[in-house]
């Protein structure tokens, strides 16, 4: 079982960290659980890590992210549900998406040394470029259109959700007129095998810069291999800005003409000659995805990572179910300051004299320097007081015949020896035990 990890607080909320999702060069993700009673929902939480967090230009990108983020309300772009600041630096509360990135779905057809399905390239894009759309048509509060770029547009920030829904992820990079923050001159953001050639150009972008992103990727997805990778030197990098795109009919023999003709249109060197938006590429896309589906019926996102990746669904399912399992356990944990039992009426005297050698004992129980196994003696010794406290002090009542005056002489007060000698012990007990550290639950 995984060790309960400690519970972190996000503004009013707090979240019991599980584990840690992912990491890349400026921070990681982790996932997190909310709980309020019986209530129960898992987030992804981005952090910088600890080197970046006191680099000005980093922190305002970060910061810039979930303003920027936040805005976009769509199924196809994971939520920015929260930011803020702990002692731990800038965070973001994102939804957690229960999936696998477009990279992990490569890897595990490359390892079957096996091709995508055309129809689970086809519809991976299709929703990509929805949540891609709605992310270029971002217009501010005031109804200013904000011209939003992703501009990182890459396999590992295209999650597939094991219900079949595609999100478009990670806006860290992204760029907005009118950006709180401007991004520095000459500096180049995002990953190369996936920049526009008008980005590697330090020339003015537009969402179109997305449109060849998004192609490189669908060309990866169809093909089963990198398109720009730079194996030798920037051998790749060339090749994006000087060579003509590829011919998909070359390594996807299924691939219908009107595929083959949107592929050499997306990787055009040209913004002028893509298309014209990211609702266009979808348009064409769902009409090519219709004709394969007329022909070899419908194949869905979610039937397929069933096929290929159940044992990834499985295993963080499982991962997960510990996590939360040791969460529950140290919220199960005894507490030392449980309220005293209720008592009836008719016993309320002797109650009160009980539940001062209740206290006692608990106080002993709970002394910093008291051990485990001793706290729980002095619980157990106490339950014994109060047990020989009711038996002695309690009123009886006799139902005989009257027996003279002598029955009716009001009893004797019962001794208490044996609970004085006791705390007397007890009392010897707690000064050997000092010095001695506290117990902890964690």
């Amino acid at each position: 079982m995984a060790p309960a990890q400690p519970t972190v607080a996000f503004g009013e909320a707090s979240y019991h960290h599980l584990f840690e999702l992912a990491a890349g060069g400026m921070g990681r993700v982790e996932l997190v659980v909310r709980s309020e009673g019986t209530f129960k929902r898992l987030y992804a939480v981005k952090r910088l890590h600890e080197g970046a967090r006191d680099d000005e230009d980093v922190r305002q990108a970060f910061l810039d992210e979930a303003r920027i983020a936040g805005l976009v309300r769509h199924p196809n772009v994971v939520s920015v549900l929260d930011v803020g600041e702990d002692a731990r630096g800038p965070y973001l509360v994102m939804e957690y998406v229960e999936g696998v990135s477009v990279v992990t779905m490569l890897r595990r057809a490359q390892r079957a040394q096996r091709s995508l399905p055309l129809q689970v390239c086809l519809r991976t894009i299709i929703q990509a470029a929805e949540g891609l759309h709605a992310a270029h048509r971002l217009r501010a509060e005031d109804g200013t259109l904000l011209g939003l770029v992703h501009r990182d547009v890459s396999p590992p920030n295209i999650l597939v959700g094991f219900d079949g829904v595609v999100r478009v992820t990670d806006f860290g990079v992204a760029k907005a007129l009118g950006r709180m923050s401007q991004t520095q001159g000459d500096v180049l953001k995002g990953k190369l095998g996936y920049m526009s050639p008008e980005q590697l150009r330090f020339a003015p972008i537009d969402h179109r810069s997305d449109l060849f992103a998004l192609g490189v990727v669908l060309f990866e997805m169809l093909s089963g291999r990198r398109l720009y990778a730079n194996k030798k030197e920037m051998e790749g990098t060339r090749r994006l800005l000087e060579a003509p795109p590829p011919d998909l009919a070359d390594v996807r023999d299924d691939a219908p003409p009107a595929l083959v003709q949107l592929m050499f249109s997306m990787l055009a060197k040209d913004p002028a000659h893509r298309p014209s938006s990211a609702i266009e590429v979808r348009r064409r896309l769902e009409e090519i995805l219709a004709e394969c589906v007329a022909v070899e019926g419908p194949l869905e996102l979610s039937e397929h990572l069933r096929e290929t990746l159940a044992d990834v669904e499985r295993s963080n399912a499982e991962r997960i179910a510990q996590a939360l399992e040791a969460v529950d356990d140290k919220a199960r944990a005894p507490t030392v300051d449980s309220k005293p039992p209720r008592w009836p009426a008719a016993l309320a005297g002797a109650a009160l004299v009980a539940l001062v050698g209740w206290a006692t004992a608990i106080a002993f129980a709970t002394d910093p320097a008291a051990e485990d196994g001793e706290a729980i003696v002095r619980v157990r010794e106490a339950e014994d007081d109060r047990a020989e406290v009711e038996a002695e002090e309690a009123p009886t009542t006799v139902d005989a015949p009257d027996a003279g005056p002598a029955a009716r002489e009001p009893p004797r007060e019962a001794p208490e020896p044996r609970r004085a000698k006791k705390r007397r012990r007890g009392t010897k007990r707690r000064e050997k035990r000092d010095g001695v550290p506290m117990w902890e639950w964690d």
